[in-house]
């Protein structure tokens, strides 16, 4: 009797570490950016506001994030793109025709920080105005705050000028 408790003592504790385990590795270490986010102005430090998104749609599926932005254009229209990052730093292509001044061509790439508690994209705009090829960079920094909020903080290198900006964003739960 003494033994058969013994050995169901030991395939408990056996069996509750196990439990413990599975758990641990099923939580991500990554912050979940996934939602519906909101510019809060109000929190932001843009100076030019058409450089922001109103807001933003992450969703994420196994090691790739797809992020939706809405922009509100400097002729006042609202716009929308919609992209698919993996987590490996590769390269996106996406062309945007603009009438006004041209084509642009926009690489973006998005990967962890060092410390996996951010997400850091990289840009390269290519507005070929005519002939006249002017390179944009945008590194944008997106962080969880302890609030809950999403902050991004970019930094935009144009040719005679580096401009940067912070945007914090609410989840919207109704979305």
């Amino acid at each position: 009797m003494i033994k058969m408790k013994k050995l169901n003592k030991k395939y408990l504790i056996v069996t509750l570490l196990a439990v413990v385990l599975c758990a641990a590795k099923s939580v991500s270490p990554y912050p979940d950016f996934s939602g519906t986010w909101v510019l809060d102005s109000g929190k932001s430090d843009i100076k030019n506001q058409s450089l922001a998104y109103k807001k933003i749609i992450v969703s994420r599926q196994a090691d790739t994030i797809i992020i939706e932005n809405m922009l509100k254009a400097t002729n006042g229209a609202d716009s929308s793109s919609a992209e698919k990052f993996s987590f490996t730093g590769d390269v996106s292509k996406k062309v945007l025709p603009n009438t006004s001044h041209g084509v642009d061509t926009r690489y973006r790439s998005i990967i962890r920080s060092s410390d996996g508690q951010s997400l850091i994209m990289k840009e390269r705009n290519e507005l070929d105005a005519k002939g006249l090829i002017q390179i944009t960079y945008v590194t944008d920094i997106w962080t969880i705050l302890p609030s809950g909020e999403l902050m991004i903080t970019s930094t935009f290198k144009f040719p005679d000028t580096t401009l940067k900006a912070k945007a914090v964003y609410h989840r919207n739960l109704n979305h």
